[in-house]
Order: C-alpha cells, then sequence, then structure tokens
C-alpha cells in the first residue's frame, strides 16, 4: 500500500465528524474488506490515564462491530517502557495482523520495529516517535491549534479587556505539550495581548498550583491562565482559590478534555478547554490498520482538530 502525508484542518476520515471529544460520543465505526478474522494488537502508553482508557475502549467498540478481534496490553502507567515493549514483543509472539500503539518514547523504537519487521503494520495514536518513520500512520490532536484556541477561548471570555495571560507548561521535552506552548504564543501575539510569563508546571497538579501561586503574588495583573494539559491548568485554578481570588475575574483554559475539567466548566470556575478526541483517534487508528491490510493508501500523517468546550456546549461532554 502507498503512505500518502496529509495534515487536516477538517478530519475527513468515515466518523470524525461525531467529534467524539468524550468517551460516550458515538462515531462510524471501521469497515473494510479485510476485517474478518483479523486479530488486532492494542498497546498504548498509560492504562491509568482516562484519556487513554477511552482510546482503547473505542478500538475494541469499533473492532467488535468489524468483527476484529483487538487484544489490549498497555502499559499500566506512562512511565514503564520496560512494560510496553515487554507487551510489544508478545502480541508479536501471539502473531496479532496489526498493532496500534501510543508510544512512550524512543525507548519503544526497538521493540516497534521487530512488529514491522515481521510485517505487521504499526499505527502511532497521540504521539510519535521522533524521525523513526516505520509506522504506517500517526494520528495526532494538532496541539499547535490545541493551543491557540485555549488562548483564543481566554480571549473570547474576557471579552474585549486586555489580556495579562500565563501558559503552565513544563521543562521536560515533550513535543505535544511544547506544540500546544507555541500555539499559544502566536494567539498571544495575534490578539495584542500580553504573556506575562510562561510557568513550570512540573510533574503535578499540585507542583503546578505551587508555582502559580507564586507567580500570582508577584503580577497581580493576571488575569488568564492557560496550561498546556488538564492537570497544570486545573492547578492553576486551585492556585487562584487559595488566593481567594475565585470571583470570576481570571479566566482558566486547558487542553485535554478530561472529566474534571468538563466538571469545573459546569460549575463555573474553569472557562473552557481545547478538548481532544481520544475515541476518535482509536477508530481512525483501526480504520488505517483495515486500509493497510486491504491494500489501500494510508494517510501517514493525520492532525486531529480538538474541540472547544465552554458552558455553552459542555453538557455534550458530561458523562
Amino acid at each position: 500500500m502507498k503512505k500518502t502525508t496529509k495534515s487536516l484542518l477538517a478530519v475527513t476520515v468515515a466518523g470524525v465528524l461525531a467529534l467524539s471529544g468524550c468517551a460516550g460520543s458515538g462515531g462510524a465505526s471501521p469497515s473494510g474488506d479485510a476485517s474478518g478474522g483479523l486479530t488486532i494488537g492494542v498497546v498504548l502508553s498509560d492504562a491509568s490515564n482516562p484519556f487513554f482508557q477511552t482510546m482503547a475502549d473505542a478500538i475494541k467498540e469499533a473492532g467488535a462491530a468489524a468483527g476484529v478481534e483487538i487484544i489490549e496490553r498497555s502499559a499500566p502507567v506512562g512511565t514503564d517502557n520496560e512494560t510496553f515493549n515487554n507487551n510489544v514483543d508478545s502480541l508479536i509472539t501471539l502473531g496479532v495482523d496489526g498493532l496500534i500503539t501510543a508510544p512512550i518514547s524512543a525507548s519503544n523504537q526497538q521493540a516497534l520495529q521487530r512488529a514491522v519487521d515481521k510485517g505487521i503494520p504499526v499505527v502511532e495514536l497521540d504521539s510519535a516517535i521522533a524521525d523513526w518513520g516505520g509506522s504506517i500512520a500517526e494520528i495526532q490532536t494538532d496541539n499547535v491549534q490545541a493551543g491557540s484556541d485555549a488562548i483564543d477561548l481566554l480571549v473570547e471570555g474576557l471579552d474585549g479587556k486586555d489580556v495579562n495571560a500565563i501558559i503552565i507548561n513544563n521543562t521536560l521535552g515533550y513535543k505535544s505539550v511544547d506544540d500546544r506552548t507555541e500555539g499559544a504564543k502566536a494567539a498571544i501575539e495575534a490578539a495584542g495581548a500580553t504573556l506575562v510569563q510562561v510557568v513550570d508546571g512540573g510533574v503535578s497538579q499540585a507542583e503546578a498550583q505551587s508555582n502559580v501561586e507564586t507567580v500570582l503574588r508577584a503580577h497581580p495583573e493576571i488575569n488568564a491562565i492557560m496550561g498546556t494539559v488538564s492537570v497544570y491548568a486545573l492547578g492553576g485554578m486551585q492556585a487562584l482559590r487559595t488566593a481567594g481570588v475565585d470571583d470570576g475575574s481570571v479566566l482558566v483554559t486547558g487542553v485535554d478534555g478530561s472529566d474534571a475539567e468538563f466538571e469545573a466548566i459546569e460549575a463555573g470556575t474553569y472557562y473552557g478547554t481545547a478538548a481532544q478526541q481520544p475515541a476518535e483517534m482509536g477508530r481512525m487508528g483501526l480504520q488505517a490498520i483495515l486500509d493497510s491490510l486491504d491494500g489501500k493508501d494510508v494517510e501517514a500523517s493525520i492532525l486531529v482538530p480538538p474541540v472547544k468546550v465552554t458552558a455553552a456546549n459542555v453538557a455534550e461532554f458530561l458523562k
């Protein structure tokens, strides 16, 4: 089959119009002449993360609808490269027909290459190993757009007021969140807003909260907080509560589309989020495998647009 590359502002693969930014959203099930009697392995990076649980559930549901057996053996946490690699090898030994993965890091490359060397097509979801190029498709959130959308929501919510924003990111070198920061900075500049500081969110919501509290004390002019992941944004929200600034004068947005974000939006303490679409990415990954096995062309790179969620539409995303 031939791989082609496409960056999608509006994804055109069947089912994406469902815009499933939450686990309960529907979508067209993958189909393909090659689907009958196939076994597809799934190894995602963090079985404890609701984002990947949603992705895995969507793959299983779509597989059942297409008559495909799905075997999931995801890593228990997002730092366990050894288990991830062992699970890939076990699925190779089982003789799966295809492999849907969400790699943790470049440490997974050799295991995934072993699958490719056995003639097993591999799809990478959510993140892709840099400079590898061994998968038939990389399906990821358009993270630059997600960062831009999160800032656009803040500008919209402040409705003509001067925007003095902070971005909460980290220094860990993850391309996805760095891309979100890039998009956020560009949106701040385009809006004529002020970027007060990029705050290090560290490795937890508590660390993000503590660091934002420090910045708020130094910069009382801040009225907009954007987190590159939901835990950072939620940490920013908690920092506002601790500072006694929970009257709506400072708005908070994030990127992810977690249940905690949706609940905070409904409660009125969190303005909005640029929600990812894990279920749709899962369905698209399975469709790419089935198309590949059927000899069809597969898009090598697909960027899935985020969905803006605010109080106006959050009811559609609450479970």
